[in-house]
Protein backbone atom coordinates (compact mmCIF):
# COMPACT_ATOMS: atom_id res chain seq x y z
CA UNK A 1 0.00 0.00 0.00
CA UNK A 2 1.53 3.12 -1.00
CA UNK A 3 2.38 5.56 1.74
CA UNK A 4 0.84 9.38 1.46
CA UNK A 5 3.08 12.07 0.78
CA UNK A 6 4.31 13.81 3.59
CA UNK A 7 2.60 17.87 3.89
CA UNK A 8 5.56 19.56 5.25
CA UNK A 9 8.03 19.83 8.34
CA UNK A 10 7.64 23.10 9.26
CA UNK A 11 7.93 24.24 12.65
CA UNK A 12 9.46 21.39 14.00
CA UNK A 13 10.94 21.15 17.55
CA UNK A 14 13.32 19.28 19.19
CA UNK A 15 14.20 18.71 22.75
CA UNK A 16 15.59 16.88 25.57
CA UNK A 17 12.85 15.29 27.62
CA UNK A 18 14.15 14.70 31.32
CA UNK A 19 11.52 13.82 34.48
CA UNK A 20 8.91 14.42 31.33
CA UNK A 21 9.53 17.93 30.49
CA UNK A 22 10.98 19.47 27.55
CA UNK A 23 14.26 20.82 28.34
CA UNK A 24 16.04 23.12 25.91
CA UNK A 25 20.47 23.47 25.92
CA UNK A 26 23.13 26.75 25.78
CA UNK A 27 24.58 24.34 22.82
CA UNK A 28 22.81 22.98 19.58
CA UNK A 29 23.92 20.57 17.01
CA UNK A 30 22.72 20.39 13.50
CA UNK A 31 22.49 17.51 11.02
CA UNK A 32 22.44 17.51 7.19
CA UNK A 33 19.78 15.31 5.32
CA UNK A 34 22.35 12.98 3.63
CA UNK A 35 20.65 13.09 0.40
CA UNK A 36 20.45 16.88 -0.42
CA UNK A 37 22.60 17.79 2.19
CA UNK A 38 20.49 20.62 3.54
CA UNK A 39 20.95 21.58 6.67
CA UNK A 40 17.95 20.48 9.20
CA UNK A 41 16.63 21.29 12.70
CA UNK A 42 18.70 22.41 15.45
CA UNK A 43 18.73 19.77 18.47
CA UNK A 44 20.19 20.47 21.80
CA UNK A 45 23.24 19.53 23.32
CA UNK A 46 22.85 17.56 26.43
CA UNK A 47 25.41 18.77 29.44
CA UNK A 48 26.63 16.01 32.14
CA UNK A 49 24.33 18.60 34.86
CA UNK A 50 21.71 17.43 31.93
CA UNK A 51 22.49 13.49 32.25
CA UNK A 52 22.82 13.72 36.00
CA UNK A 53 19.41 14.75 36.40
CA UNK A 54 17.98 12.88 34.27
CA UNK A 55 19.57 9.45 36.31
CA UNK A 56 18.68 10.65 39.73
CA UNK A 57 15.05 11.89 37.88
CA UNK A 58 14.73 8.06 36.71
CA UNK A 59 15.97 6.73 39.82
CA UNK A 60 12.86 8.41 41.91
CA UNK A 61 10.17 7.38 38.96
CA UNK A 62 11.87 3.75 39.30
CA UNK A 63 10.89 3.27 42.97
CA UNK A 64 6.55 3.42 41.65
CA UNK A 65 7.26 1.99 37.91
CA UNK A 66 9.11 -1.13 39.11
CA UNK A 67 5.61 -1.94 41.40
CA UNK A 68 4.13 -1.51 38.66
CA UNK A 69 2.11 -5.15 37.40
CA UNK A 70 2.32 -6.60 33.78
CA UNK A 71 -0.83 -5.84 32.82
CA UNK A 72 -0.44 -2.22 33.72
CA UNK A 73 2.82 -2.16 32.01
CA UNK A 74 1.58 -4.01 29.07
CA UNK A 75 -1.67 -1.51 29.07
CA UNK A 76 0.81 1.45 28.75
CA UNK A 77 3.30 -0.16 26.48
CA UNK A 78 -0.20 -0.44 23.80
CA UNK A 79 -0.69 2.97 24.31
CA UNK A 80 2.43 3.99 23.20
CA UNK A 81 2.38 1.99 20.21
CA UNK A 82 -0.53 3.59 18.74
CA UNK A 83 0.89 6.90 19.83
CA UNK A 84 3.73 6.06 17.54
CA UNK A 85 0.66 5.22 14.45
CA UNK A 86 -1.07 8.50 15.23
CA UNK A 87 1.76 10.51 14.70
CA UNK A 88 3.58 8.42 11.98
CA UNK A 89 3.66 10.91 9.44
CA UNK A 90 5.79 12.99 11.71
CA UNK A 91 8.28 10.47 12.74
CA UNK A 92 8.40 9.22 9.68
CA UNK A 93 9.12 12.92 8.19
CA UNK A 94 12.32 13.13 10.93
CA UNK A 95 13.62 9.80 9.94
CA UNK A 96 13.53 10.30 6.39
CA UNK A 97 15.68 13.60 6.39
CA UNK A 98 18.02 12.72 8.79
CA UNK A 99 19.03 9.25 7.72
CA UNK A 100 18.00 9.86 3.79
CA UNK A 101 15.97 7.65 3.07
CA UNK A 102 12.81 6.96 0.68
CA UNK A 103 9.30 8.19 2.20
CA UNK A 104 7.94 4.50 2.27
CA UNK A 105 11.09 3.18 3.60
CA UNK A 106 11.17 5.44 7.01
CA UNK A 107 7.15 4.57 7.07
CA UNK A 108 7.94 1.23 7.13
CA UNK A 109 10.38 1.58 10.51
CA UNK A 110 7.99 3.55 12.33
CA UNK A 111 5.42 0.86 11.76
CA UNK A 112 8.38 -1.23 12.80
CA UNK A 113 8.80 0.27 15.95
CA UNK A 114 5.38 0.14 16.68
CA UNK A 115 4.93 -3.17 16.10
CA UNK A 116 8.24 -3.95 18.59
CA UNK A 117 6.05 -2.35 21.23
CA UNK A 118 2.59 -4.18 20.49
CA UNK A 119 4.77 -7.45 20.38
CA UNK A 120 5.63 -6.69 24.22
CA UNK A 121 1.87 -6.63 25.01
CA UNK A 122 1.60 -10.14 25.12
CA UNK A 123 4.61 -11.51 26.22
CA UNK A 124 5.91 -11.16 30.00
CA UNK A 125 8.30 -12.75 32.07
CA UNK A 126 5.99 -14.70 34.43
CA UNK A 127 6.89 -16.33 37.69
CA UNK A 128 7.96 -20.09 37.56
CA UNK A 129 7.10 -22.39 40.15
CA UNK A 130 10.49 -24.91 40.22
CA UNK A 131 9.89 -27.00 43.25
CA UNK A 132 7.01 -27.38 45.85
CA UNK A 133 6.11 -29.08 48.73
CA UNK A 134 3.97 -29.11 51.74
CA UNK A 135 6.07 -26.68 53.36
CA UNK A 136 8.58 -25.21 50.78
CA UNK A 137 7.72 -22.77 47.34
CA UNK A 138 10.73 -22.18 45.21
CA UNK A 139 9.98 -18.92 42.87
CA UNK A 140 11.90 -18.12 39.76
CA UNK A 141 11.25 -14.58 39.29
CA UNK A 142 12.27 -11.74 37.36
CA UNK A 143 13.02 -8.18 39.11
CA UNK A 144 13.30 -4.98 37.69
CA UNK A 145 17.21 -3.70 37.89
CA UNK A 146 16.42 -0.01 37.96
CA UNK A 147 17.86 2.56 35.49
CA UNK A 148 18.85 0.87 32.11
CA UNK A 149 21.08 3.41 29.30
CA UNK A 150 20.24 2.35 26.05
CA UNK A 151 22.85 4.19 23.16
CA UNK A 152 20.55 4.54 20.04
CA UNK A 153 22.23 3.35 16.48
CA UNK A 154 22.03 5.77 13.59
CA UNK A 155 21.53 3.86 10.56
CA UNK A 156 17.80 2.46 12.31
CA UNK A 157 17.17 4.59 15.12
CA UNK A 158 13.86 3.91 15.83
CA UNK A 159 13.92 1.14 14.49
CA UNK A 160 16.21 -0.61 16.84
CA UNK A 161 16.27 1.91 19.78
CA UNK A 162 12.29 0.77 20.23
CA UNK A 163 13.37 -2.53 21.08
CA UNK A 164 15.80 -1.27 23.64
CA UNK A 165 12.82 0.77 25.31
CA UNK A 166 10.08 -1.45 25.24
CA UNK A 167 12.19 -4.21 26.69
CA UNK A 168 13.00 -2.32 29.31
CA UNK A 169 9.70 -0.63 29.67
CA UNK A 170 8.13 -4.48 29.94
CA UNK A 171 10.12 -5.56 32.89
CA UNK A 172 9.71 -2.97 35.49
CA UNK A 173 12.57 -0.66 34.09
CA UNK A 174 13.09 2.84 33.77
CA UNK A 175 15.48 3.76 30.60
CA UNK A 176 17.14 6.76 29.63
CA UNK A 177 17.47 6.73 25.40
CA UNK A 178 21.12 8.87 24.22
CA UNK A 179 20.31 9.25 20.39
CA UNK A 180 23.06 8.82 17.77
CA UNK A 181 24.54 12.83 17.16
CA UNK A 182 24.13 11.67 13.19
CA UNK A 183 20.42 10.79 13.75
CA UNK A 184 18.76 12.17 16.54
CA UNK A 185 15.53 13.56 15.03
CA UNK A 186 13.27 10.88 14.87
CA UNK A 187 14.03 9.39 18.75
CA UNK A 188 13.66 12.75 20.49
CA UNK A 189 10.40 13.63 18.78
CA UNK A 190 9.09 9.66 20.03
CA UNK A 191 10.25 10.52 23.37
CA UNK A 192 8.64 14.19 23.74
CA UNK A 193 5.52 12.06 21.98
CA UNK A 194 5.07 9.70 24.42
CA UNK A 195 5.39 11.44 27.76
CA UNK A 196 1.75 12.47 28.43
CA UNK A 197 1.14 8.30 28.47
CA UNK A 198 4.40 7.42 30.91
CA UNK A 199 4.59 8.46 34.19
CA UNK A 200 7.70 11.35 34.63
CA UNK A 201 11.25 10.07 34.42
CA UNK A 202 10.62 6.66 33.29
CA UNK A 203 11.98 7.20 29.88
Amino acid sequence: MPFAAPTGDAGLEFFNIIDGKPRTAKDFDQVVDPRTEEPLWNVPVATAQDLDDAVALAARAFKTWGKTTIAERQKIIQDVADCIHQNREILAIAQMKETGKSWAMANVDVDRAAGHFEYYTGVSLEDEIQYEDDEVTILATQVPVGVLGAISPWNFPMLLSSVKIVSALATGNCVIIKPSPFTSYSLLKLCELVQPILPPGVV
